[in-house]
């Protein structure tokens, strides 16, 4: 389960502005196959539209467990 969503701006290692989208799910959270299929679509159409809208920044998705 997505619980929210987090921010990060600065470069990326080879120097490029970028944009880290930190998705965060709840701890322990287990994602079944079909799951896993659904948070990897969410992660490909995030980038995708960040990139059409011509951003400045290189888009990085990624998820971790809620503090």
């Amino acid at each position: 389960q997505i619980s929210g969503f987090d921010l990060e701006f600065g470069e990326d290692s080879a120097g490029e502005p970028a944009v880290w989208i930190w998705f965060e799910i709840e701890k322990g959270f287990q994602a079944d196959d079909a799951t896993q299929k659904q948070i990897n679509e969410l992660a490909e159409a995030v980038s995708r539209q960040l990139l059409e809208k011509d951003i400045s920044r290189w888009p990085y998705v990624r998820f971790r467990e809620r503090a």
